[in-house]
């Protein structure tokens, strides 16, 4: 799952990709093995993060600077969110595209 996030509360937002379900986690680590290509084509780090637990992991970019609150800035914030989603989708595809052949990827 690919998502955007913003918050009200806080000035901040995202997006994130969610590996879940029964090949969560193995699918996550295979995106995490070809962290260095993903980040680089994203442009910045990413934050990379795992839960066993609940046999997930993700990969996500927060963005900072923006009150969701501020409707006249909302058109700005907007585009942050689309940039950084198909940012997002751009480099992560080549590695997910194989999942989804297996059909592991969810």
């Amino acid at each position: 799952f690919l998502k955007a996030y913003f918050s009200r509360r806080s000035p901040k937002g995202g997006v994130w990709l969610a590996c879940r379900g029964d090949s969560g986690i193995a699918n996550y680590e295979a995106l995490k093995a070809h962290q260095a290509e993903i980040e680089k084509a994203f442009g910045e780090p990413l934050h990379w993060d795992v839960n066993e637990d609940r046999e997930s992991g993700s990969v996500s970019c927060w963005i900072t600077g923006f009150d969701a609150n501020d409707k006249s800035d909302r058109p700005r914030q907007y585009k942050l969110l689309a940039d950084r989603i198909m940012r997002l989708y751009r480099a992560v595809r080549p590695f997910v595209d194989p999942l989804c052949e297996k059909g592991d990827a969810e």
